[in-house]
């Protein structure tokens, strides 16, 4: 031990470790094999008079380390909290021996010996860390000008931080700019509100500390966390400096032509609930402009089932109970049809869910879809299996909407399944086929400085944090 080492060992005998532990010995360890000037052994170590004698014996024993032998780490960690010079480590005879070991034990007491043996030796071999110092850059870039992008530089610059805001398209917004109405995000949470974009953006383009790139991607990020070099398509010749990223390019919607068991692509009636927004939004015809007198919603189109999309994406639930409404005040008098696995909203879209149940000439049930067919009268025929009656039901539509889930927009290609994927013999929805599927071909960031163009990313696809 060098002589900058001075090492209090403090042991707890408490929570029964007296009827487990020799402390003899363990002290033993301490002062007359490892020659610490100090070790000292209290019925109850966290108590305010023992830690107050441990931290006078800091002071007069002029102790730099200190292990402490008791309970867990993760138990009393202020307690156990000394000066910031004072190097602690924390040796677990609680959990790791005594409460999960045969009591007096040869190999029990064996076990404590070791563990404290190890705690000196690191203390022995710690010094007081010292902060890496280097000038970081607290500019933020913000990639993806939708409705989290938008958030997330405004929190920001809220917060006083710079920020640069990109976004592909020539407009702010993302997948909002297709919405006519969003879920209600407001007490009571009744109604589905108008977002208030135009606002946001004008909020976000006369913020001082936000600069906006519109038409705009990546070509390289090169550097190192802290201060990254940014280069820009529509700034070849000039690198931005920035100290950290936030990417937020989102989602896209699952491909619903892998889907015509459900009649998408066969009838110009069975429609996402992506292009049922579309017609809302823009005012377009359903139906050539005949009356319509029924839709039917179909939850988990694809989703949650291995062959399609296997997760459930969290949302489509409660677009289509928005579109529900739209449906119900356009068409007053048409049959609504909501035909699903199980209703997901949580927190307050529950209230939202109550609400829609208590219109009238909504239908709600559970059942799975055997398929969707085109009646002689050209209504939609739905054959729906295990329903809540336990029989085999069926209902004619005038339209079809698809609840499709979505799938990162860093996928690249499409998902696949194990059957497409013989020579593997595993499926791309695994994590890591998805993640390598994803991350090879993404190029949103074109990161030059690690292995890969964008970050690493979990399970189907979605890009991990970094």
């Amino acid at each position: 031990m060098s002589e900058e080492n001075k090492v209090g060992v403090f042991l707890c005998s408490g929570c029964g470790l007296n009827e487990s532990l020799n402390f003899e010995q363990l002290v033993k360890v301490a002062l007359d094999e490892n020659k610490v000037p100090v070790c000292k052994v209290s019925p109850w170590l966290c108590s305010e008079e023992n830690i107050s004698s441990v931290k006078n014996n800091i002071v007069s024993e002029n102790l730099n380390k200190i292990v402490i032998g008791a309970c867990s780490q993760r138990f009393l960690t202020d307690v156990f909290s000394f000066d910031k010079d004072i190097i602690v480590d924390r040796v677990n005879f609680r959990e790791n021996v005594a409460w999960s070991h045969k009591p007096n034990d040869e190999d029990t007491q064996m076990l404590a010996n070791d563990y404290l043996r190890m705690g000196i030796a690191k203390v022995n071999n710690c010094e007081v860390p010292e902060p890496f110092r280097k000038d970081i850059n607290e500019t933020i870039l913000v990639v993806g000008g939708g409705i989290t992008g938008m958030t997330s530089a405004l929190s920001a610059a809220k917060a006083g931080y710079s920020v640069i805001l990109i976004e592909k398209e020539n407009r702010l917004g993302g997948w909002l700019n297709n919405v006519f109405k969003i879920e209600p995000s407001h007490f009571p949470y009744f109604e589905p509100e108008v977002p208030e974009l135009d606002k946001l953006i004008s909020e976000i383009e006369s913020n001082d500390k936000i600069k906006v790139f519109k038409s705009c991607t990546i070509n390289k990020i090169s550097g190192e966390p802290g201060n990254f070099k940014v280069s820009l398509n529509n700034l070849p010749e000039e690198s931005l400096i920035v100290g950290s990223i936030i990417q937020t390019t989102g989602s896209k919607p699952y491909n619903a032509g892998k889907l015509d068991y459900l009649g998408y692509g066969k009838s110009g009636n069975v429609l996402t609930a992506a292009e049922f927004e579309e017609y809302f939004m823009n005012g377009k015809k359903l139906l050539n402009g005949k009356p319509v007198k029924s839709v039917a919603f179909i939850q988990c189109a694809g989703s949650r089932d291995e062959k399609y999309l296997p997760y459930c994406s969290s949302t489509c639930c409660a677009t289509s109970l928005k579109q529900a409404l739209y449906v119900r005040e356009k068409f007053p008098d048409s049959l609504i049809y909501i035909i699903y696995k199980d209703i997901r909203t949580p927190a307050h879209m529950e209230h939202f869910y109550k609400r829609v149940q208590a219109e009238d000439n909504i239908f709600f049930t559970k059942g799975d879809i055997v398929g969707i067919n085109n009646s002689d009268d050209s209504k939609l025929v739905i054959d729906i299996d295990d329903s809540l009656l336990g029989d085999k039901i069926r209902i004619e539509s005038d339209i079809v909407v698809l609840a499709t889930g979505t799938v990162p927009s860093t996928l690249v290609g499409e998902l696949t399944t194990s059957s497409d994927n013989n020579e593997s013999g595993g499926s791309a929805l695994d994590g890591k086929k998805a993640a390598q599927s994803a991350e090879v071909g993404a190029k949103i960031l074109n990161l030059s400085y690690r292995q890969g163009t964008d970050l690493p990313t979990l399970k189907y696809g979605y890009p991990d944090s970094h």
